[in-house]
């Protein structure tokens, strides 16, 4: 299954979902994290605080030094924070 690559399902599931606005899933009434790598070169239009829209009471925390893989870009980093929130 793996042997050609890794899968990329949050990608394939987000963008299935072209049509889905924010009003349509939220507000999460859920504690929430979102994490944000600042260093992303893939998605430099987007804006950080726009996950607020769905969840606005959220934490969102912040790594100025990682890019789109954080998690794999320093996995304990981001488990401690993780576990920590």
């Amino acid at each position: 299954m793996y042997l050609d690559g890794g899968t990329y399902c949050l990608a394939a599931l987000n963008q299935s979902m072209g049509d889905v606005t924010a009003a349509d899933i939220g507000p999460l009434s859920v504690p929430t994290t979102f994490l944000w790598g600042a260093a992303d070169r893939s998605h430099r239009a987007t804006k950080r605080d726009t996950c607020r829209e769905i969840a606005p009471h959220a934490e969102v925390r912040s790594f100025d030094d990682l890019g789109h893989c954080f998690d794999i870009e320093d996995p304990a980093r981001v488990a401690s924070l993780l576990i920590d929130s």
